[in-house]
């Protein structure tokens, strides 16, 4: 599972989160677990940007092809 499987409205509220998380770890107010966590997942989704992919050549995964049922069902109408 990779970042472009989550929904965008998940996204938002957990890199606001995270942004308030690293200035809080800046500022020395939360323990060093929740620093690293918060930098692990900021460096996360800064490796997932387009920008980013472009300048490492890593496209996006690819997302899988719906497949065509309507053979299946003509199978079963007989």
């Amino acid at each position: 599972m990779t970042l472009d499987d989550v929904p965008g409205a998940v996204k938002l509220p957990v890199d606001l989160a995270s942004a308030g998380i690293a200035l809080g770890a800046i500022a020395k107010l939360l323990p060093d677990v929740a620093a690293l966590l918060t930098i692990i997942w900021t460096l996360i989704r800064i490796l997932e940007t387009e920008t980013v992919r472009g300048i490492m050549r890593r496209p996006p995964r690819a997302i899988a092809p719906a497949a065509d049922v309507s053979a299946d069902q003509e199978k079963l109408d007989g």
